[in-house]
Order: structure tokens, then sequence, then C-alpha cells
């Protein structure tokens, strides 16, 4: 897909727009980020390409297992962010003022992956014995 010029150039300019925020607000410190800030322009020029279960189980679940990846990606983001914010945080109360969030959102996802892990074996399970 970047292959195409202007797919290419709208790359490039978002890329070089990104880097230049993340210059700015001082978020550069490592590859990793910039590994990310890459990948994520280039997933927002090209799209992404939507992932194909192995588990012919879930085929009539799909929009509920697309869903709980969703939900579960959200929630480690705002983790994520939290604790980002934590880290840029200048005085100590500040960041004890953020522990019990990131706790909280901690849990939170802790508990969507177990539920959802729970509905995949069941759905798993009825296949299975529908087959069976």
């Amino acid at each position: 897909m970047l292959k195409e010029p202007e797919k290419s150039k709208e790359y490039k300019e978002r890329t070089e727009k990104a880097m230049e925020k993340m210059v700015k607000e001082g978020k550069v410190r490592n590859w990793y980020n910039l590994s990310k800030l890459m990948t994520n322009e280039a997933a927002n020029v090209s799209g992404r390409m939507p992932k194909r279960r192995e588990s012919p189980g879930l085929e009539e679940h799909e929009e509920e297992v697309q869903g709980e990846h969703k939900r579960i990606t959200e929630l480690s983001s705002k983790l994520f962010s939290l604790m980002e914010a934590s880290k840029g945080c200048l005085t100590k109360e500040e960041k004890q003022q953020k522990i019990p969030l990131i706790k909280e959102k901690r849990e939170e996802r802790k508990r969507s992956r177990k539920t959802f892990r729970k509905k995949l074996r069941l759905w798993e399970r009825t296949w299975w014995k529908q087959i069976i």
C-alpha cells in the first residue's frame, strides 16, 4: 500500500508531523517510541488488515470476538496513557494520585481478558460438542 506515491507521501507527512510533536513534548526517548509511531502512522495511512481466526468454532462469534479485542485494546491504551502521564509527574504527590487509577485500569483490563478467555472456551466447547 505504501508503494503508491500518494500513500507514501501521506505517510511521510504524517510521520514527520508526529515526530515533531514527540520532540516538542520530549517523548523521543527510545527506538520503541519511534517504531510505534511509524507503525501506527503506516496503519493509519494504509489501514489494518483483519486477522483471520484459526478456530472455525469462532466464525459465528466473529463480531463479539472483534468487539472484545477492541475493548481490551482500548483498556490497554488507557492504562498505557496513565502510566506515561505518571512518568511526567513532577511531584511525588502527583504520582501517588495516579497509582490508584493505574491499578484500577490494570484490574479492569485483567477482568476483561479473563471474561474473554472464558467466553472463548465456552464457544469452542460448544462447537466441538456439535462436531463430535
